[in-house]
């Protein structure tokens, strides 16, 4: 908040009585010249009248002959006293009444500036302090040159929660999660709710081993939990951007959109957590060309499909493919489908590029049959798929029209997807299921997923997260937690998948964990669909 200002000092006064009282002895000074004028047009009209003519002697003598010439010598100078006194009268009466306005108005603003900072945010009454606190607590910092640092993030399953589940079960998850935040930051640090479902944590100083990152990472570990709530547990994932006072700018309102900008990159590029650089400002609004250009590419062929061979770890199990689309696009060169896959944000483009995805990966199936049947291919969908309400029937109509069997196609499908489109994914991934489609739930393990998101949805198959399984290798605690979810697995009845092999040692740890395939560089690289005949035959 911004300090109150001092009253009007008298010096202030003072400048505003000059002011006014040089204006108001203006028209004083006039009237001094009207007198003059008048005095001397007398003294004419006296001599005139005395002597018969107008001489310098004459003028005298009719000045000390004539007593009415007396009087009328000293009005100008009466005039102009009076006219002084009522020129610093009014000036001050004047001034007076300016600083009792200016003082009114300054309280006036005080109140409102008090109220603002008191009047929640729409959406729920957390109790929290609101945008216009955190705002001025940034002003604050900021002003003392601080190393402090703002933290942003928010609740994405606040909005499905309230739709599926109802205002009060959604407003009990923010509470659960904003306990959770506050057992993790000191008392120095401020937490406040500057939107419905967004929050920041204001660390007001840093340094002494506590840094920014550090409790981005409690903050995350404490919401890795799923959280227990009339419609089931639900897992809290979200995305923390970062700012730093001192490196990122020190204005309130710029401070806080660099930290938003750095979580949004870090929802974009999959992170837990993002310190803002500039770069991340043109790559933000990169998105919306791309997004255009992506239209293009699935209109006019842009796009390529290259498989990835996952080798099962089993002799009782088939050999499966995995379509890895890439984008030779014109002005970024080659990009993955970690790039563009969860890029699209409008139905049509969502429905175009899921169709793409799953005729080219049917239509190649075919190609790819051999006496013992034909391959299992999988697909991973992008996280707003499930948003389509037919996809269930478009994936059927296409295994029909294509004349591969359900058991001949996988979907992969994260767990942020399943909680953002909560309804839509029990009722579409049930249908699926029953057909035999096999669901593969991507990144079981990884910071901030649930280990039991299986149990609430028709999932057949889960793929580990690589930085947990390269982590493995070296680290006993995640070779523990590792073999825990693939144990977990194994006893819901579950397929496992180990995805991103880059060496020996990680094949060998996946064999001894008993996971059922295994992709990634190590294994065979993406290959174009023409050499997947030989990939297959290897």
């Amino acid at each position: 908040m911004n300090k109150a200002q001092p009253p009007l000092a008298p010096r202030n006064l003072d400048s505003i009585a000059r002011l006014l009282r040089s204006r108001t002895n203006r028209y004083a000074w006039i009237g001094l010249g009207i007198a003059l004028a008048a005095l001397l047009l007398g003294t004419l009209l006296s001599t005139l009248f005395q002597s018969g003519g107008i001489s310098l002697a004459a003028m005298s003598e009719a000045q000390t002959s004539n007593p009415a010439l007396w009087l009328l010598d000293g009005m100008p100078f009466l005039f102009l006293l009076w006219g002084q006194y009522v020129g610093t009268l009014l000036s001050y009466q004047a001034g007076a009444m300016v600083l009792d306005e200016t003082r009114d108005l300054r309280e006036r603003a005080h109140a409102l500036e008090f109220q603002l900072t008191r009047q929640q945010v729409a959406g729920p009454q957390l109790g929290l302090p609101n945008r216009q606190s955190l705002i001025a607590a940034l002003r604050e910092v900021g002003g003392h040159d601080s190393n402090g640092a703002l933290l942003v993030f928010d609740c994405p399953q606040y909005m499905d929660l309230r739709y599926t589940g109802g205002e009060a079960t959604a407003e009990e998850l923010l509470r659960h999660m904003i306990s959770r935040v506050q057992s993790v930051m000191r008392e120095s640090d401020l937490l406040t709710q500057y939107d419905s479902s967004d929050f920041a944590v204001l660390m007001r100083k840093t340094g002494d081993g506590e840094d920014p990152m550090r409790l981005a990472g409690r903050i995350q570990l404490a919401l890795d939990t799923p959280v227990s709530l009339p419609v089931g547990a639900v897992s809290i994932r979200t995305h923390i951007g970062i700012a730093i006072v001192s490196g990122h700018g020190a204005e309130a309102t710029a401070l806080l959109r660099r930290a938003e900008t750095a979580k949004f990159a870090a929802a974009t590029l999959g992170r837990d957590t993002l310190v803002y650089a500039p770069r991340f400002e043109s790559e933000y609004a990169e998105r919306p060309r791309l997004a255009a250009e992506l239209h293009g590419a699935l209109a006019h062929e842009g796009l390529t499909d290259e498989y990835r061979l996952q080798r099962p770890l089993s002799p009782k199990l088939p050999t499966r493919l995995r379509l890895a689309p890439v984008w030779p696009h014109p002005r970024r060169q080659r990009l993955e489908e970690t790039e563009f896959l969860d890029l699209p944000d409008r139905l049509s483009l969502i429905y175009g590029l899921t169709l793409w995805q799953l005729s080219q990966a049917l239509s190649r199936s075919i190609a790819w049959a051999r006496p013992e049947g034909r391959p299992q291919v999988a697909v991973r969908l992008g996280d707003n798929a499930l948003a389509l309400n037919d996809l269930a029937p478009s994936v059927l109509r296409l295994l029909a029209a294509h004349d591969v069997s359900a058991q001949s196609l996988a979907l992969e499908l994260s767990e942020v997807s399943l909680i953002r489109h909560h309804e839509h994914a029990h009722r579409q991934l049930q249908v699926l299921r029953n057909e035999g489609i096999e669901i593969c739930l991507v990144g079981f393990g990884a910071t901030g997923t649930s280990a039991s998101t299986p149990l609430y949805y028709a999932i057949s198959q889960v793929a580990l997260c690589p930085r947990l399984l390269h982590a493995a290798v070296t680290q006993p605690a995640a070779r523990t937690v590792l073999s825990a979810h693939v144990d977990l697995a194994r006893k819901l009845g579950l397929a496992s998948v180990a995805s991103g092999l880059e060496n020996e040692a990680q094949l060998e740890l996946v064999r001894e964990l008993g996971c059922d395939w295994a992709d990634g560089d190590y294994i065979a690289e993406a290959s174009p669909a023409i050499e997947v005949a030989r990939l297959l035959a290897a």
